[in-house]
């Protein structure tokens, strides 16, 4: 047994999942060396920094890590993500989209044709999800959760303000209880929860 608290924040969650993977699947030495000719003889690949004009290699790629640092002029560095969008002179959401295009990942978050944008359909699924999760406190089943609160000086209406719920133990009831309204984030939601 656990409390739920307000599920405000979980976009930022899947966000960072996203990122995550995008930079889990790209191979950073792959993606840099589209732009740049490696020299790969070292034992860290370098290049000649693709941000200013330089005759001697100062640019270097750190796989284990999956960064990159110019050691020359500009002395910037980054990740994966931050390298496609200085390249490409893009937006975080550009880059992660194209590298996430690239890798394979597909989803509701970059889909243009879906209705909603995807934070509205988050935060309705997440709405819908507190109020499952308030029902639960509710009920029965949160009797023991209840108890727990009044003990520390919160009562129900108090639970209900604050955004505090009852997640019985199993997140299907949760699952189950978004498909009945059809939210078509559910899945998204539950890789958060």
């Amino acid at each position: 047994m656990f409390l739920s608290g307000l599920i405000y924040d979980r976009f930022s969650l899947v966000v960072m999942a996203l990122v995550d993977e995008v930079k889990n699947r790209s191979d950073i030495l792959q993606v840099i060396s589209e732009y740049v000719d490696l020299d790969v003889s070292s034992r860290q690949p370098k290049a000649l920094c693709p941000f200013h004009v330089e005759r001697t290699p100062s640019f270097v790629i750190y796989p284990d890590t999956g960064s990159w640092r110019c050691y020359g002029g500009c002395s910037e560095g980054g990740d994966v993500i931050s390298f496609v969008m200085k390249k490409e002179n893009m937006s975080f959401a550009q880059a992660l989209e194209n590298l996430a295009d690239r890798a394979g990942i597909k989803g509701d978050v970059f889909d243009k044709n879906v209705s909603k944008k995807p934070v509205t359909k988050i935060f309705d699924a997440n709405d819908i999800s507190a109020e499952y999760f308030l029902s639960r406190l509710k009920a029965p089943a949160g009797d023991t959760v209840r108890e727990y609160l009044v003990d520390r000086g919160i009562d129900i209406e108090t639970a209900a303000r604050r955004g505090l719920g009852f997640a019985p133990s199993g997140m299907e009831t949760l699952s189950g209880h978004l498909r009945t309204r059809s939210v078509q984030a559910a899945q998204l939601v539950m890789q958060v929860l």
